[in-house]
């Protein structure tokens, strides 16, 4: 559904939008009968909602930082154990057809 004003939807448009916006609309307040008291509160929060954007963006890659690292700490304790395992079972798998008492298995050489 397309917005039902001008003002792009996504805030990194509309953090473009409002910047070009508020510099086009300081150079022409005269012409739009408007003073920086009209619109100094508007143009505050948006530099506020700016800020907000780039803290969030921020915390989202330091999260994901932080998950990349926790996963690679995490594949340092779990493929060892899974190797170990998976060569467990291959060698009795290996060890059991060599003997005669098994199959040969899909693990096996």
């Amino acid at each position: 559904m397309p917005a039902a004003d001008s003002i792009p939807r996504t805030a990194p448009h509309s953090i473009a939008w409002s910047t070009n916006f508020f510099t086009v609309l300081n150079e022409n307040l005269a012409t739009v009968g408007q003073i920086d008291a009209d619109i100094d509160s508007v143009s505050d929060v948006s530099g506020e909602f700016a800020g907000a954007n780039t803290d969030q963006l921020a915390k989202v890659v330091a999260a994901a930082e932080d998950a990349v690292q926790t996963k690679k700490m995490r594949r340092t304790v779990y493929y060892p154990g899974l190797r170990a395992l998976v060569r467990c079972i291959k060698d009795e798998c290996l060890t059991a057809h060599a003997a005669g008492r098994g199959r040969r298995g899909i693990l096996t050489a």
